[in-house]
């Protein structure tokens, strides 16, 4: 939708999955955002592959005392297994991204299943004894009926989002400045925030979004509350 301030002209272009594909999600399970009418946010990351700023990151969890849930691929798991047995450790859930990050709506239900699985191998191989992914996000939020009910049958938890930004490519980082107003302008009720751990822009405005949410009565909580 297309929102016009009369006052000073703004336009805001608003985004929204159309009602069809919300009646889908709620059929299925998946998660695409909160209880709309309470002020609560849910942090999540996407991990694909380490650079560098991961700790950053947990550190800011840690001194703000927030758990967030953090979504591993196969890549992630192999290289940075010291940091995914921190985010068990500190109480952060790790849910499963698939194991290459394929476009899972594409796939068939033999490659699908073998990229949940595999990526559920990886994780007990390099961190033996953690907890079984339950909590699965589709690589790109793509996503379509038929996969979400292989999910469902699966007993998965499906984790789309309900916000997000261009925060994914280290070597085209936005102005912190400029990624904290954006993130704020980003918030609502309910919001299923999706950020990326690879850069560094992330690490460094997250203890200050964190003290906004909550200054603007929020309550941040991870998916499984």
């Amino acid at each position: 939708s297309i929102k016009r301030n009369l006052a000073t002209g703004e336009v805001t272009v608003v985004w929204d999955r159309n009602a069809a594909t919300l009646a889908l999600v709620d059929k299925y399970g998946a998660i695409y955002r909160g209880d709309e009418t309470k002020k609560y946010v849910y942090l999540t990351f996407d991990c694909g592959y380490e650079t560098e700023w991961t700790d950053d990151v947990l550190d800011v969890l840690k001194e703000k005392d927030v758990k967030a849930s953090c979504f591993l691929n196969g890549q992630y798991i192999k290289t940075a297994p010291d940091l995914v047995k921190r985010m068990l450790d500190e109480g952060h859930i790790v849910g499963n991204h698939g194991n290459n990050h394929k476009v899972m709506s594409k796939l068939s239900i033999e490659e699908l299943f073998y990229e949940v699985e595999s990526n559920n191998e990886l994780l007990q191989q390099y961190v033996p004894g953690a907890p079984y992914m339950k909590y699965f996000r589709p690589s790109y939020g793509s996503c379509s009926a038929w996969d979400m009910a292989l999910y469902q049958a699966m007993d998965l938890e499906n984790i789309l989002y309900s916000w997000a930004y261009y925060d994914y490519d280290p070597e085209d980082q936005m102005d912190p400045a400029k990624a904290l107003e954006t993130m704020k302008k980003g918030l609502h009720n309910g919001s299923v925030l999706m950020l990326h751990t690879v850069g560094s822009t992330n690490a460094q405005v997250l203890g200050d979004f964190i003290d906004y949410v909550r200054a603007e009565g929020f309550e941040i909580r991870n998916i499984d509350e």
